[in-house]
């Protein structure tokens, strides 16, 4: 074998043996939350596919330790808490705590002077960067580190030019974090630092990855990887569209999520002698305000907020469903979905979905094909297609049936999550 020959031997084993040893850090502001399963869901995903995994998190979450998520894979043990306070510490005491811990920085006058730079303005915010760095005796080292939400990336990118963080950065872009306003001023410059420096972003939609490049990110640096369900967890359902029409919400109460419109809608059914009975699932700030709007338009027989339930009792909830309904919308501060789970889980267990066109939404529903689409903000738009959904207008087996398979192919979790592998190997390996 030639000399040439045999480098270009060396350095492809060498390539080859790196993808099997390779160590992926998860970078999060909490964890593990309830909220955001589909990290979750990820971490264990890339365990099972045989990664070595770690977590570096800020803050202690709010899901119990005890949760199938957590337990499955010990992934506390897996998980280094930088900030290491105690949840029930006092404002005061922690102000203290921190105070000290900052103190100790001085003796490296020079890593102070540079902790202050305008770079670091945001990650600074109540010291929050500086008692991490004072807290990390040694570097935090992986292969490959996954941020998930953009200012979570940047602080992950600042702790490594700080000389505290070794690993190729990679962060997620979700929804916030790339469609509000506040956000997006406030980290118009970190933003341009973390895709300069960075080894990749990981929007969850077509729709953010074009935004994204056109913020100023290189394309090679951008791979979508949308997040996803897994399938073994539902079961189809066959069958026509009940007498009285059954429509399901579940969804945090916030501006986002539309359900203003949707209540609107349902006074247009009542309108229109429609017999119907509406569910809302889920908590929220909104609460309050749906509730006394649902009593000014003289809905409190046919439109119910449950509250919050458990995964388990929402889907014994939805297998009673003949329409799942998200009418999102773009908030006024511009807060904007990513591609909503919920949307997808209902796709899978064959429920008719209704949504708009809005965000990432249309990448997942294409209207009247494998569900249906309105405007955003049209209320008698979304009143119009739930009234011919009732009247059977449409081949809805055909449209459920066409909607398992797109989530099948596109959405699903075993798929993403294989794609995701070979994103992280093919950055690892360049």
């Amino acid at each position: 074998m030639r000399e040439k020959e045999l480098e270009v031997w060396f350095v492809n084993f060498y390539k080859l043996l790196s993808r099997y040893s390779m160590k992926v850090a998860f970078f999060l502001s909490k964890f593990p939350v309830s909220s955001e399963t589909f990290v979750l869901n990820q971490i264990n995903g890339l365990i099972a596919l045989g990664v070595d995994v770690n977590i570096f998190a800020l803050n202690k979450g709010n899901l119990n330790p005890a949760d199938p998520l957590v337990s499955h894979h010990d992934l506390l043990n897996k998980t280094t808490y930088l900030l290491k306070e105690g949840g029930g510490d006092s404002k005061y005491k922690k102000i203290i705590t921190r105070l000290v811990s900052v103190a100790k920085l001085f003796v490296n006058l020079q890593l102070v002077s540079k902790l202050f730079k305008a770079r670091y303005k945001n990650s600074n915010k109540g010291m929050v960067l500086p008692v991490v760095v004072s807290r990390i005796k040694d570097q935090l080292v992986a292969d490959i580190v996954i941020a998930h939400f953009g200012p979570i990336g940047v602080f992950a990118q600042n702790l490594q030019s700080l000389g505290k963080l070794d690993g190729k950065i990679m962060t997620v872009f979700h929804g916030y974090d790339i469609s509000m306003k506040s956000v997006l001023e406030q980290y118009k410059f970190d933003y341009q630092k973390l895709f300069n420096e960075s080894a990749g972003v990981l929007p969850i939609s077509n729709l953010w990855a074009d935004k994204l490049i056109g913020m100023g990110c290189p394309e090679n640096k951008v791979f979508v990887n949308r997040m996803g369900i897994n399938l073994t967890d539902f079961s189809f359902k066959q069958g026509e569209t009940s007498s009285r029409l059954k429509l399901v919400s579940v969804a945090r109460l916030i501006e986002k999520k539309g359900l203003f419109d949707a209540i609107t809608a349902m006074s247009l059914l009542k309108k229109a002698q429609i017999d119907f009975r509406y569910k809302i699932i889920g908590d929220g700030p909104l609460e309050e305000k749906l509730k006394n709007y649902i009593i000014d338009l003289g809905l409190e027989d046919c439109v119910e907020l449950v509250g919050f339930l458990p995964q388990e009792k929402v889907r014994e909830v939805l297998k009673e469903t003949d329409i799942f309904l998200l009418p999102s919308i773009t908030a006024a501060s511009g807060d904007m979905e990513g591609i909503p789970v919920a949307l997808m889980e209902s796709m899978a267990m064959g429920i008719t979905t209704v949504s708009t066109y809005h965000s990432g939404i249309p990448e997942l529903i294409e209207n009247e094909v494998s569900g249906f689409l309105v405007p955003e903000r049209a209320p008698k738009e979304l009143a119009k297609t739930l009234i011919s959904i009732s009247e059977e207008k449409f081949d809805l087996d055909n449209i459920r049936s066409t909607a398992f398979r797109v989530v099948q192919n596109k959405f699903n979790q075993q798929l993403l999550y294989q794609e995701l592998k070979s994103i992280i190997e093919k950055v690892h390996g360049s």
